[in-house]
């Protein structure tokens, strides 16, 4: 079964650097060392980012005008639009915001052998179904065919439960 984690209910922990919060959505395991672990960050004034020693990261903007990340002396500029960016969470990273605070998914993944795969999807909230509207016959929602197995942002409308139905399909595949 399947628990569906809203972001208002989640309790926010403030960052030691002051610099924002996180909104930890889902970690495992629970007790002891997470392996893998999902969030939300209000992000309101440039800084750097924690280190992760042994860590994967994905990172990607949810709401605000973007970041400009210098991983390791890459330079990174991300926005809501970007594609999830994966990197070492090792590596010094420094973000500044492009203007003004941004809202940022992160996974992390911890451990040899350790993968995961992040995809993006704007979703716009609708209240009813619509003529035109339609759905494959298993019932999923019918995604554009640019959005099939692409790491790319897909825009499409959907419903609250055809959302719920693509969360679960589509948003975040753990293998390890």
């Amino acid at each position: 079964s399947w628990n569906v984690v809203r972001l208002a209910d989640v309790a926010a922990t403030p960052w030691r650097n002051g610099g924002g919060v996180t909104r930890e959505l889902v970690v495992w395991p629970q007790q002891g060392e997470w392996q893998w672990r999902m969030s939300v960050a209000e992000v309101e004034s440039s800084g750097p980012f924690s280190r992760f020693e042994g860590v994967q990261r994905w990172f990607a903007v949810l709401s605000g005008a973007g970041v400009a990340l210098d991983i390791g002396g890459k330079h990174h500029a991300l926005t809501a639009d970007s594609a999830p960016l994966a990197f070492d969470g090792a590596a010094p990273t420094d973000c500044q915001l492009l203007n003004g605070p941004t809202q940022d998914f992160n996974l992390m993944v911890r451990g040899p052998g350790a993968r995961a795969a992040v995809r993006s999807a704007q979703v716009k909230e609708e209240p009813a179904k619509r003529a035109g509207d339609t759905e494959q016959s298993d019932g999923r929602p019918q995604l554009p065919a640019s959005a099939h197995g692409s790491a790319h942002t897909a825009t499409h409308k959907l419903t609250n439960r055809q959302y719920e139905q693509l969360l679960r399909q589509n948003f975040v595949s753990m293998r390890r």
